[in-house]
């Protein structure tokens, strides 16, 4: 996720239309810092319970190409 994050901020246009974001909802400046910071303290166990939670495999759609 990390890796997505600073993928997108790639040049001059991503990185002022993520400060144009953090201005236009009045996030606080260092609401990216801190994005990062949850996304590096977040357990795999947390995952699995997140998975567990919201991923139901029952409601999925199977979609085979041939």
């Amino acid at each position: 996720m990390i890796g997505g994050l600073l993928g997108e901020l790639d040049g001059p246009f991503q990185i002022i239309g993520r400060w144009k974001n953090i201005v236009l909802h009045n996030l606080p400046e260092n609401y990216f810092d801190q994005s990062v910071q949850i996304i590096k303290s977040v357990t795999a166990e947390e995952l699995q319970e997140l998975a567990q939670k919201y991923l139901n495999p029952e409601a999925f759609y199977e979609l085979v190409v041939v």
